[in-house]
């Protein structure tokens, strides 16, 4: 992508931060920028927030040229196109049929095109790579959290330690002999506790 002005990049921030949870651009928003139609005809009576008349319409040129494709789709249809090759059967079938195919009607579709079951089928099977909602295949990069395994605490002066995570551990033999003989008191519930977190 060629280095944009500044009044470019505002524009297309602009854009970008008004795409829905999928990554489309509504005919609402784009008419409010003042945005060509699906005619290509421009609003020219759309709120420009100060910037030249035809600045967000030059944006959205390089939006919808963005990766992944399908971003800044007016909806659905609009994004399937964006990502098949035009002067293809299969971009014919969405610009023309789309609503046919939106509600499964696949019998009249067959009929309309006079193709075969068998042929429909392999005309639509590309729409399975298809991505119907570019901006959540973006994952946002963010710092993983890091979780201590041991945290050490210090308490009326003594130290103490505690556990997090998962490690492996196992009891020692000398304790393992401790414990056959009688033990009393103190002695029984410390090693009754440790015992227990060993097996945990």
């Amino acid at each position: 992508m060629p280095d944009l002005d500044e009044t470019t990049k505002s524009a297309l921030a602009t854009l970008i931060s008004n795409l829905d949870g999928r990554g489309f651009l509504s005919e609402d928003v784009a008419q409010q920028f003042g945005i060509s139609p699906a005619n290509g005809e421009e609003n020219r009576d759309s709120a420009s927030k100060n910037l030249p008349e035809n600045v967000f319409q030059k944006a959205y040129k390089i939006l919808r040229s963005l990766s992944p494709k399908g971003i800044g789709a007016r909806d659905l249809q609009d994004c399937f196109l964006l990502q098949i090759p035009q002067n293809t059967p299969l971009y014919e079938l969405i610009a023309q049929h789309f609503d046919d195919l939106e509600y499964r009607r696949f019998v009249k579709l067959r009929r309309k095109l006079g193709k075969t079951q068998t042929e429909l089928r392999a005309l639509l099977a590309p729409l399975k790579s298809l991505n119907f909602a570019p901006l959540k295949t973006i994952t946002p990069h963010t710092n993983p959290t890091i979780i201590p395994e041991i945290i050490f605490k210090k308490t009326d002066r003594r130290w103490s330690f505690e556990l997090r995570g998962p490690p492996e551990m196992r009891m020692s033999d000398l304790y393992k002999t401790l414990l056959i003989r009688p033990l009393k008191g103190e002695e029984r519930d410390f090693f009754t506790k440790n015992k227990q977190n060993v097996q945990f």
